[in-house]
């Protein structure tokens, strides 16, 4: 049976990736087959500059490090030196005259990197290689041609290869770390240069002050001169004081107070009376608790007096209670230290019970890719010879039941460093940016301006047995707030007497009174983005409808230092009595 012929597309970018293979002595990556597509591209002519080399390259990868440009610039000079003429052979079926590249490659300056460069020089740029290599091999959404393989094994430079890949892990180890360690600067470049080509881009509506600056304007100098990412870059205000603080005059700083003010209803973290009542037959010593587990949902309904809630929220809460219970048991009553593993298992069957009520709300576990930050990765995705990037990885994810719209991102982890630990400063800024993603898609589907004022999308941060509850909501002017709404705990340990029994009844009603909050907004979403006999019309990246939102920063992938704007110094404990 014949294998079905290569197009000639197909056979010339096969023939390009076989041609950088031989360049670079290894299996090349997008970046460095790219690199010899730009030696196609100049025909017959015979001036080479770094400056087209590197401006053809981040034409395609905009965010290409300087020291990966100069490594790939530097590389392909002494290639063409001339002292590779058995090779040079190969570069004929390209229509490329390899004597005329070294030729001009002899007239070409060779690029010296800038010292806070040096580094990570040909050794970062390998372990770059790397870590694409082992994220193909882990799991590609494209297959390997099976024909290409086999003939880059008889390729020249096959022994480099080899020895090349046989590399220990120890040698490998200590790559990555200097990598990590060296690029910083590199990092915040790339940071810098792609928020302020959003800013250029950005052709929406702008907060006008009253003294006539932007805010914007404002916040242009405090940002670039940030050395580690912020919320405000993707345009994200976290604090209000501190963007009170970049203003001067007095009407500015008024007005952005009473825009940004969080007037907190307190009422959607109560519960109504029936339903309060009947989780309050449970506040009893755990040993009581387990005898009232026993008479099930039905018999507790039986002990209730006045109103009795629905079926539905009845079972839910003695599944809840009896879930509460096996989790202490099975630990003498106390919850354990210094295993994440633990809390992001345990929690987990809580909130499969809370949040898995399929005519609404669904919960997916674990740790799952967030689907609308990989809506936002791709908008530019063209090529199907660039691998289609996965979105943030979340500890949990919440979506409307029906509808393609996620709603709730988690983040666990396994201590309480409190809000200016290292761990919650990142995994703040993680689900910042995720939550704006969840906002995003959402309002790229609905078909009225109505949802502007009223979409809320939210997030948890669970920290060993402490919940923070977070929301994100549109102000003006492309900006969005991120408000942390307070925080509740688990009793630590889990008395004999029943003493603190109503403390644990106090996370379970927050928890119902966080479902419900999140069940009525994914009814209003699917009254947004219902739409009867009409196609859904999405923006394309570059058109003016996306350019009318502000975009979220990507860079850096593996920030060196990620740190809101400024870290509330104290997280509000959530009091259902205050509420009351």
């Amino acid at each position: 049976m014949s294998k079905h012929p290569r197009s000639d597309s197909e056979e010339r970018a096969f023939l390009t990736r076989t041609l950088a293979c031989i360049v670079f002595e290894t299996k090349a990556s997008v970046k460095e087959t790219d690199a010899v597509s730009y030696l196609q591209q100049l025909g017959t002519s015979s001036e080479l500059s770094y400056e087209a080399f590197s401006s053809f390259i981040r034409t395609r990868h905009p965010l290409t490090p300087t020291h990966n440009l100069t490594f790939m610039w530097n590389r392909l000079k002494s290639f063409f030196d001339g002292s590779r003429i058995e090779e040079y052979d190969m570069f004929a079926l390209a229509s490329m005259d390899a004597l005329q590249l070294v030729t001009a490659f002899k007239d070409a300056p060779c690029v010296t990197e800038k010292e806070e460069e040096k580094k990570v020089s040909v050794t970062a740029a390998e372990n770059e290689r790397r870590e694409e290599k082992e994220k193909k091999e882990g799991g590609s959404d494209t297959k390997e041609d099976p024909e290409s393989t086999s003939s880059l094994s008889s390729l020249p430079g096959a022994v480099a290869r080899s020895s090349r890949s046989s590399r220990s892990n120890s040698s490998k180890k200590t790559s990555t770390s200097m990598s990590n360690s060296s690029l910083k600067l590199e990092a915040v470049n790339n940071m810098r240069t792609e928020y302020l080509a959003n800013l250029a881009d950005f052709q929406g509506q702008q907060w006008l002050l009253p003294s006539g600056a932007t805010l914007n304007g404002l916040l242009r100098p405090y940002l670039v001169n940030l050395s580690g990412e912020s919320v405000l870059h993707s345009w994200i205000i976290d604090n209000v004081e501190t963007v009170v603080a970049l203003a001067d005059d007095p009407k500015d700083k008024e007005q952005l107070r009473h825009v940004l003010a969080s007037v907190e209803d307190q009422d959607k973290w109560t519960l109504p009376g029936d339903e309060q009542s009947f989780v309050d037959l449970y506040a009893e010593a755990p040993d009581k608790v387990e005898l009232l587990i026993s008479k099930g949902y039905a018999g507790m309904m039986d002990l209730a007096q006045g109103g009795v809630p629905s079926n539905s929220f009845c079972r839910l809460v003695h599944l809840l209670i009896d879930s509460l219970h096996m989790m202490y048991a099975r630990n003498s009553y106390q919850l354990p230290k210094n295993s994440e593993g633990w809390y992001r298992e345990n929690p987990r069957a809580i909130l499969n019970h809370i949040f898995n009520d399929p005519p609404v709300i669904k919960y997916e576990p674990g740790e799952v890719h967030c689907q609308a930050s990989a809506h936002r990765k791709n908008k530019n995705h063209r090529s199907t010879q660039i691998r289609q990037q996965c979105g943030r990885k979340a500890d949990g994810i919440m979506k409307c039941a029906d509808l393609p719209y996620e709603l709730v991102v988690i983040e666990v982890a396994k201590l309480e460093n409190g809000p200016n630990g290292t761990k919650a400063l990142t995994d703040t800024v993680k689900l910042a940016k995720m939550m704006k993603d969840l906002f995003d898609d959402v309002r790229e589907n609905c078909q009225s301006d109505d949802f502007q004022d009223h979409l809320v999308t939210y997030g948890i941060r669970i920290s060993a047995g402490t919940a923070t509850f977070y929301s994100l909501r549109f102000r003006r002017g492309g900006f969005f707030q991120l408000s942390c709404d307070g925080s509740t705990s688990f009793p630590e340990v889990w008395r004999a007497d029943g003493s603190n029994t109503r403390a644990l009844l106090t996370v379970v009603v927050l928890l119902l009174a966080f479902q419900h909050q999140v069940k009525d907004m994914a009814r209003k979403i699917d009254g947004w983005t219902t739409s009867t006999n009409k196609l859904v019309h999405k923006p394309t990246a570059g058109s003016l409808e996306d350019r009318n939102w502000p975009r979220t920063l990507k860079a850096p992938t593996s920030s060196p230092c990620l740190s809101p704007t400024a870290p509330t110094a104290q997280v509000p404990e959530l009091d259902i009595d205050a509420a009351v």
